[in-house]
Order: C-alpha cells, then structure tokens, then sequence
C-alpha cells in the first residue's frame, strides 16, 4: 500500500516553513525595481525605499501590508528575496478568510505574472528566478494547501492555474507531478 501523507497545511506549519526559508536580515539594497510597469503604479523608489529600506521582512507593518498587498511587484529581485516573507506571513495570519487579500494578489500575479501572459523575461518572473528552491518549495507549499482548503470551486481554479503557470513557466521551479 502506498504511502500518502498529506503534508501539514496548519497556519503553524506554514509560518514554521516562512521562517526557516525566508530569512529576516536588514536590507540595505535598492528596493524598488529599476523597470516596472509603466504607468500602473503611483508609488515613488523614495516612498517604498523609506518605508523598507533599513528594515528586515519581520518587522514591517502589518497596516503597510493590508494596504499595499501587491508592492512585491514593484521591487527589485534582491528586494523581493528579502521581504516576501512578510507577505507570506500575512497571508498566513488570514489562513481560511474568505478575505484573504493577499493570497489573491499572491495567486493572482503568479497565475498572470502582473497582468500579463506568462513570459519567462517578465519582470515578476526575473524576481523570483532570485528565490532559493526552498523559498520556492515553500511558495508552492503555501498555494497546495490553499488549493485544498478553498471551498470556492472558481478561487481553487485560479489558485491550481498559479500552480500550473509558476511550474510550467519558471525554470528551476518544481514541475507538475
């Protein structure tokens, strides 16, 4: 008989995976991407550079992150790696919500990559090409276990179509099963 454990999609589990992958140092680096998408966002390098320049992903304000559940989007690749844990944390403190947004833009730029069709030259696809595997294996961990919690049929598809997309598109990235 085969043995199949279902891996641990407890929000203590998840946090446990968050923290042994993303490291928290302090990022002194360039935070926001030097090319994004034009004339999509308003917000200025000197705005996310105050506000997470000199700062490790565990001690950003959760307000910032309720307000701002795409701002990943906009950073550079290194700036990504040092703080996406903060996002992933914050999803994981809404685990189950119906109204967890920052799941959805999670899902929604890894199914899309910013809105766009898949591309492997796209900027979000460069920026995570930066994450280590088990930042990856924890990413896709994180998005497994929503797949098997969410009860909307319609949010499953899209989050199983983040799986596929980030599998099928991004080298180096586990591949579908």
């Amino acid at each position: 008989m085969e043995n199949t454990t279902r891996p641990d999609c407890s929000a203590n589990a998840l946090r446990r995976m968050i923290l042994e992958s993303f490291q928290s140092y302090i990022f002194h680096g360039q935070v926001m991407a030097a090319a994004h998408l034009p004339g999509e966002y308003e917000i200025e390098e000197d705005d996310l550079g105050v506000l997470l320049k000199g700062k490790e992903w565990r001690t950003i304000d959760v307000a910032y992150l309720d307000a701002n559940e795409d701002d990943y989007l906009l950073m550079s690749a290194p700036a990504v790696v040092a703080f996406l844990g903060a996002w992933l944390w914050r999803a994981v403190d809404n685990w189950g919500s119906r109204r967890n947004q920052i799941l959805y833009f999670l899902v929604s730029s890894l199914r899309y990559f910013g809105g766009k069709p898949p591309d492997k030259g796209g900027l979000w696809a460069t920026q995570f090409r930066l994450l280590s595997q088990e930042q990856r294996s924890t990413i896709l961990h994180l998005l497994e276990c929503a797949a098997d919690i969410e009860s909307s049929s319609e949010r499953k598809e899209e989050i199983l179509g983040a799986l596929k997309n980030v599998r099928d598109n991004l080298d180096g990235w586990p591949r579908s099963g």
